[in-house]
């Protein structure tokens, strides 16, 4: 029989941080007199629906780590079906695992040509290719956005399609696909001066003090006299 949040340990239902119990002191013993930990909710009661609760579970879960977050709720959705659910379903209808981000493009390609090529995987929905409005090009990417995560799917299938020649890479775009492309292009920080072959330029030669050329000229006379 399952049981209900109050009857479960107090181990069971309090998440740790670094080695410690969120929570504080004041709670009921534990092992051996020692003092046990708080419940997960703290000073909160917990009541189904509570708004009071949803504030404490945000208050609890913000300073953790993504990870730690994410194992939590990997944990809660196998062991509850209810959980499962509510997070199968939120993740299909989230765009974050329908938009493809497509590299190496053609600087030629449309966003006809890219829809048509991503069409026999599934209904397209949206599609762009971000274009270079100084020199009239794309900028060799572009974003897909399928109506359905199964579509999407099956165009990762095989990431690497050849369009109009060029061989292309798909990403989900919340992979970061974007971010690594936008850094790789850059020509480095401002102020960095680069041959445009990955090196740096030679800084030019200070221009010689006054005086000094002055000086070297009258040398110059001097020696041809």
């Amino acid at each position: 029989m399952a049981q209900s949040g109050d009857d479960r340990p107090a181990s069971a239902t309090s998440p740790e941080v670094g080695g410690g119990v969120v929570g504080g002191a004041g709670s009921a013993s534990g092992v051996g007199g020692a003092p046990g930990p708080r419940s997960a909710l703290g000073t909160v009661e917990y009541v189904a629906g509570d708004p009071a609760v949803t504030d404490e579970l945000r208050r609890l879960l913000l300073p953790l780590r993504r990870d730690a977050l994410i194992e939590m709720l990997v944990q809660a959705a196998a062991a509850d079906k209810a959980v499962y659910d509510a997070v199968a379903t939120r993740a299909v209808q989230d765009v974050a695992h329908r938009k493809l981000f497509v590299r190496d493009l053609p600087f030629s390609v449309t966003a006809e040509q890219l829809q048509e090529e991503f069409a026999p995987f599934g209904e397209v929905c949206d599609v762009g290719v971000v274009m270079d409005h100084a020199l009239g090009r794309s900028k060799g990417y572009g974003f897909v956005t399928f109506t359905t995560t199964a579509a999407a799917r099956r165009a990762l299938e095989e990431p690497n399609k050849f369009i109009s020649g060029r061989r292309t890479t798909a990403m989900l775009a919340s992979s970061g696909g974007l971010t690594r492309r936008v850094g790789s292009s850059h020509r480095g920080v401002k102020g960095d001066k680069r041959d445009g072959k990955g090196g740096r330029r030679k800084a030019a030669a200070p221009p010689a003090p006054p005086k000094a050329e002055a000086a070297a000229r009258s040398e110059e006379h001097t020696s041809e006299v």
